[in-house]
């Protein structure tokens, strides 16, 4: 059962996983485990909400490991304002997306202002908003 002080954590956790590739790699279980010494079990059971209440010391070592501040659990304020963070990460991991950023790199602030509404005039054709 969730606990009520920490009713998102495994929310969280999984979006840091899905997200933040340390070393270059999709983290599984077994290797979270290794990195902040705790058994895979745990993590797993953490993973998927069957425990979650962590003590704030494997917080911070779970927070260190993705790179991120641990207030990303524990301040919702935070945690939205690091999710804004994770999914621009996980845009960016499309070689397309990652083109057209890369494009757009040195072009005068006037530029930049046209191909954003360019970009939004192509999103309402598709009937993409700002939540999708």
């Amino acid at each position: 059962m969730p606990s009520r002080q920490m009713p998102h954590f495994a929310e969280r956790y999984n979006r840091l996983v899905e997200a933040i590739r340390p070393g270059g790699v999709r983290q599984t279980d077994e290797l979270v485990a290794r990195a902040v010494e705790v058994s895979a079990q745990y993590i797993g059971m953490l993973r998927t909400g069957k425990r979650a209440n962590p003590s704030h010391g494997l917080l911070r070592r779970i927070a260190a490991h993705f790179g991120v501040d641990v207030a990303y659990f524990l301040d919702p304020a935070r945690a939205a304002a690091i999710d804004g963070e994770l999914e621009l990460l996980g845009a960016l991991r499309d070689a397309r997306v990652r083109r057209v950023a890369y494009r757009l790199t040195g072009l005068s602030p006037a530029s930049l202002d046209l191909a954003a509404e360019v970009v939004e005039r192509l999103r309402a054709l598709e009937g993409l908003y700002d939540d999708q």
